[in-house]
């Protein structure tokens, strides 16, 4: 524990409760924001979007495996609700970015844009829900 840790309630005797964290003094870890996140949540999701607008996000806290088949083009993710399977070509840098939890928005695009992406592209997600 640091030196300067101070409660709420020495806080509030000095009048000011609600100063700002400074990041540059020695405060305690929770008082200090991750700088990771743009907002004060943890959460992290990962929004997959069709060509005609339909959305939906899922955890990544609730990923339980994924698989990557080359032969098919093809990843298959395993969430603890809904299972996914995503086809397309270049997959395998995407299945690297999804096993670290990068991605933050999958789009599913036509195959005629194929030729001119440089990147993994998505071209069909088909979700399965594992209520039974």
């Amino acid at each position: 524990m640091s030196q300067s840790f101070n409660y709420t309630f020495e806080k509030m005797r000095d009048s000011n409760p609600t100063k700002p964290i400074d990041p540059a003094s020695d405060k305690g870890v929770a008082e200090v924001k991750d700088a990771d996140y743009p907002s004060g949540s943890n959460t992290r999701n990962v929004c997959f979007v069709w060509p005609e607008g339909k959305r939906i996000f899922l955890n990544y806290g609730y990923l339980i495996s994924g698989e990557y088949h080359p032969q098919d083009n093809q990843i298959i993710l395993s969430f603890t609700s809904h299972t996914l399977k995503l086809k397309g070509i270049r997959l395998e840098p995407l299945f690297y970015d999804l096993m670290g939890h990068v991605p933050k928005q999958i789009l599913c695009k036509d195959a005629r844009y194929n030729a001119v992406e440089e990147n993994s592209c998505v071209n069909e997600i088909t979700i399965l829900s594992n209520e039974r």
